[in-house]
């Protein structure tokens, strides 16, 4: 996407000025939903840590309490992590 924003850049502001900035702003405000959304926290995984994450089928927003099988103790349950119940403007925070 930063190619194509890079490349129609001259093109764009020659027919839309200053507005282009606007472009760019709506592209940035994506950019953070997208990855709030889809992209899971892996930081301190290994890569077959993570694979076995996105075997689980662990939601992307709740991807920073999951625990590897490896690390888990008897009381961690896995199944709060696959599904939430709560209402969709309360699923974000």
């Amino acid at each position: 996407m930063g190619f194509l924003i890079g490349f129609f850049t001259p093109f764009i502001t020659s027919a839309i000025d200053f507005y282009y900035g606007y472009v760019f702003m709506g592209c940035l405000v994506f950019s953070y939903f997208y990855v709030f959304l889809f992209v899971p926290e892996t930081k301190g995984l290994t890569l077959e840590e993570v694979d076995e994450m996105w075997v689980d089928g662990v939601l992307p927003w709740k991807s920073n309490s999951w625990v590897p099988s490896s690390r888990r103790g008897a009381d961690y349950d896995n199944e709060k992590l696959l599904l939430d119940d709560r209402p969709w403007y309360k699923k974000m925070i």
